[in-house]
């Protein structure tokens, strides 16, 4: 079961970044190729590395490499965490801000 999903976009077109619940389970991305094959070309062209200095390669993403590694506003990459929130219309959103509040969020003080 997919259980992170982030949006990337790129000159050349957007895509999808899906991890699974399954860590044993590479990334899979699905959208427009030619922008897949944008980012794969960026980070190997930029060395781009992550945590530790490991270099990036597209086949072993994490999500946490795609927000603080791999956006550049210079080659016009961005990043977009939590693509089902953008998705939902706004009356699904406010239902789960509802269940929200009903569970009690241990990260929102202000309610």
């Amino acid at each position: 079961m997919i259980t992170t999903t982030y949006m990337i976009l790129t000159p050349h077109g957007q895509f999808l970044a899906e991890w699974d619940e399954d860590e044993d389970l590479p990334v899979q991305y699905r959208g427009d190729p030619a922008a897949i094959a944008y980012l794969d070309n960026y980070l190997s062209l930029t060395l781009a590395c992550g945590h530790g200095g490991i270099r990036l390669h597209l086949d072993s993403l994490e999500p946490d490499d795609l927000i603080r590694f791999c956006q550049s506003e210079k080659y016009g990459i961005q990043v977009i965490p939590d693509t089902l929130a953008a998705l939902l219309d706004p009356d699904e959103l406010d239902e789960l801000d509802d269940d929200t509040e009903q569970e009690g969020n241990p990260h929102d003080h202000d309610r």
